[in-house]
């Protein structure tokens, strides 16, 4: 029943919150990069053409800029610095890379590191969707260092979950809606503008949308 109960949890967590927040993050920084917003539109406009539909889940495979730049908001995001809200112990004494790990100890995951590690994401400190694509920008790929929802047999139950409510929820506020900063003297700075609890994420922030015609 305690499994049943945490992973319940952990798919409601996976479901709404990280993905709200993601969502938060994800204006922001297309905001502070209209290029890559311009980017991304066109590559969903060419697609969808005239059609004034909903983007579906079957769609994503015809649209690998939009979903590398999802994966780079994620990354970019970090919004689980330390693995969420899930922390691990190890039953017995070990030793890793030479620190003796006593049994018992608590162990979170430091993703935060990961998602900045300049040996897996060059110039980490840039938002740069491509570092997702291959050479010909067509397909999507990820290294081994993106690791958003923990991996192995403790990953997120609710990544796909997830995952499949960040692609349909962007794709399609990207294709129907233009937005911009409600007060222009707002000063929105990803870099500067987040507070961490459960999560890292932005400040509240006011945005205007607004109905984008066919």
């Amino acid at each position: 029943m305690d499994q049943l109960i945490t992973s319940i949890t952990n798919l409601f967590i996976g479901g709404t919150e990280t993905t709200s927040t993601t969502l938060r993050w994800a204006f922001i920084y297309m905001i502070e990069n209209p290029q890559i917003l311009k980017t991304v539109r066109q590559e969903i406009d060419d697609y969808m053409g005239d059609r004034n539909l909903f983007i579906q889940m079957e769609d994503r495979q015809y649209l690998p800029y939009t979903t590398a730049t999802i994966l780079e908001i994620q990354r970019c995001g970090n919004i689980a610095t330390l693995g969420g809200s899930t922390m691990h112990r190890n039953l017995q004494a070990t030793t890793l890379n030479g620190y003796s790990i006593p049994a018992n100890s608590y162990i979170a995951a430091n993703f935060y590191a990961c998602h900045v590690d300049e040996r897996q994401f060059p110039h980490a400190d840039r938002f740069d969707p491509t570092r997702f694509l291959s050479d010909d920008l067509k397909l999507v790929q990820r290294p081994q260092g993106f690791i958003p929802f923990s991996i192995g047999k403790k990953s997120c139950p609710g990544e796909s979950l997830a995952n499949m409510e960040l692609f349909l929820f962007f794709s399609n506020f990207i294709r129907h809606y233009d937005f911009c900063v409600v007060n222009q003297a707002e000063h929105i700075n990803s870099k500067l503008f987040y507070h961490t609890s459960l999560t890292r994420a932005p400040f509240d922030y006011q945005i205007s949308f607004n109905r984008r015609s066919f």
